[in-house]
């Protein structure tokens, strides 16, 4: 009914199943009809941003396999959607837990995609959030390799060092691991020279 009435339009297909765009200005109003029920447009946002936190662990592990080609393009179809989950969890209704575990779950995208600048925004967005150690060390290890293959290697060490320490004190082996393996980027690269 909605395509017949215009309001959405069929666009490409990813992984075999339709993807629906909603036009500009359909979309406007429905979030300005959602704006007078606050509590309901929380209750929607957080539900889409939780969906995405979901989806993410699967995409990240298929980022760092064979099926990186078709993880990019699935991702990069909702990018919109992605980046109004962040938004919703970093600063319209933010949800210190969740925006930590999408931002740190995102960080292979953004590597991959060479979406250095958008993952440092969105970094810098959940580090702003009071988090939990554990939940910061997650999301500096991101920021770390974000910063360092960023051409901010200086930064990225930081984030680096603090993020091992965290995850150290909380017990978080794979996060430490993860994050030593940034700290030789920096080092193999002058290594090179």
């Amino acid at each position: 009914a909605l395509l017949d009435h215009n309001l959405v339009q069929r666009v490409d297909d990813v992984d075999g199943q339709p993807r629906y765009a909603m036009l500009e200005t359909v979309r406007e109003y429905a979030l300005e009809q959602l704006a007078g029920d606050r509590d309901e447009y929380a209750r929607i946002a957080s539900t889409h941003a939780r969906h995405f936190l979901a989806f993410m662990p699967a995409a990240e592990a298929q980022l760092r396999s064979g099926r990186r080609m078709a993880a990019l393009e699935r991702l990069r179809a909702d990018r919109g959607n992605l980046r109004a989950a962040l938004d919703c969890v970093t600063a319209a209704q933010p949800e210190v837990e969740t925006a930590a575990r999408l931002v740190a779950a995102s960080g292979w995208w953004w590597y991959f995609d060479n979406g250095f600048n958008e993952g440092e925004r969105w970094v810098r967005a959940a580090l702003a959030l009071s988090t939990a150690p554990a939940l910061r060390a997650l999301v500096l290890a991101a920021g770390a390799r974000v910063a360092v293959y960023g051409a901010q290697p200086a930064l990225g060490m930081e984030r680096a060092v603090e993020a091992i320490q965290l995850a150290a004190a909380a017990g978080d082996a794979r996060t430490e691991a993860a994050t030593l393996l940034v700290l030789a980027v920096p080092v193999l690269g002058r290594s090179r020279d």
